[in-house]
C-alpha cells in the first residue's frame, strides 16, 4: 500500500472514531438542522427530488446536495437524527483522510498523518461533522475543487483540472456560488 494512501486510511480512521460515536443521540436541535432534515423527509414524502420543500411549500434557500444524500441515508436508515447527520459526518471523515493524503503526498507520511489527525481532532471539524448542516459538504468539495486543481498545475494533466471543476460543480450543488469563489480565490 502507498504510503500517502496508508496516512489517508489511518488519518480517515481517527476522523471516525471522533465523528461517529454518538451521531445519532439526541434530536435534531440546531435551526438549521431542523429546517434540513424536514426538507430530506419531505424529499421521501413527496418524491420530489427536483424542487425542495419545506413544510409543504417550496423552499429554495439552499441547494439540493446535501438534502439528497440525507434522503438517501433516511430512506436506507430511516428518518432519525443519525441518518440526517451522516453525510456531514461522512464527508469530515474522507476530509481527515484528503488532508492526510494531499499533505502526505507533498511533504511524507508522518506530516501527512499529523496532519490528518490534527484537522480531525479539533473541535470545529467535530462539531461541524455532527451537525444535519452542509457545512462539511462544502469543505470537503472545496478541498478537492483545490486537490485536483493543484495536482494539474504539478503534472500538466488536464484531466485533473476537469476533476476539479467536477468538484467544484459539487460545491455549487452543496452551498451554492460560495464553492467555486472560495476555490478561485486560494
Amino acid at each position: 500500500m502507498r504510503r500517502p494512501l496508508r496516512a489517508a486510511l489511518i488519518a480517515a480512521g481517527i476522523a471516525a472514531l471522533v465523528t461517529i460515536p454518538g451521531l445519532g443521540n439526541g434530536t435534531l436541535w440546531d435551526n438549521s438542522e431542523t429546517a434540513y432534515g424536514e426538507v430530506a423527509r419531505e424529499i421521501l414524502l413527496t418524491h420530489d427530488w427536483v424542487v425542495m420543500h419545506l413544510n409543504g411549500l417550496p423552499w429554495f434557500v439552499q441547494p439540493p446536495l446535501y438534502f439528497w444524500i440525507a434522503a438517501i441515508f433516511a430512506k436506507v436508515f430511516g428518518v432519525t437524527s443519525f441518518a440526517l447527520r451522516l453525510p456531514a459526518a461522512l464527508s469530515t471523515i474522507v476530509m481527515g483522510g484528503l488532508t492526510a493524503y494531499a499533505v502526505a503526498r507533498q511533504a511524507g507520511t508522518r506530516a501527512g498523518l499529523y496532519a490528518g489527525v490534527v484537522l480531525s481532532t479539533c473541535l470545529m471539524q467535530a462539531v461541524v461533522g455532527r451537525l444535519a448542516i452542509m457545512d462539511a459538504l462544502l469543505d470537503l468539495t472545496v478541498a478537492f475543487t483545490i486537490f485536483w486543481w493543484f495536482r494539474a498545475v504539478q503534472t500538466g494533466r488536464d484531466r485533473y483540472f476537469i476533476y476539479g471543476w467536477i468538484a467544484t460543480a459539487l460545491g455549487f450543488l452543496a452551498k451554492g456560488p460560495v464553492a467555486p469563489v472560495i476555490a478561485l480565490l486560494v
